[in-house]
């Protein structure tokens, strides 16, 4: 996660979930004899620009 200020008006800010795109769980269920198995994200990047008054 990082922001970069350009002026004091405007924010540059991002974050970069699962940088190393491991494969994990978000969530798995064993219940009433089933089994269910939710992946993670893989590597994700999120950005944006931000206006402050």
């Amino acid at each position: 996660r990082g922001r970069f200020d350009l002026s004091s008006r405007v924010q540059l800010y991002g974050r970069i979930d699962n940088i190393f795109d491991a494969r994990y769980a978000n969530r798995a269920d064993f219940a009433f004899g089933s089994q269910r198995f939710f992946p993670g994200r893989p590597r994700t990047l999120f950005f944006g620009v931000r206006f402050v008054e």
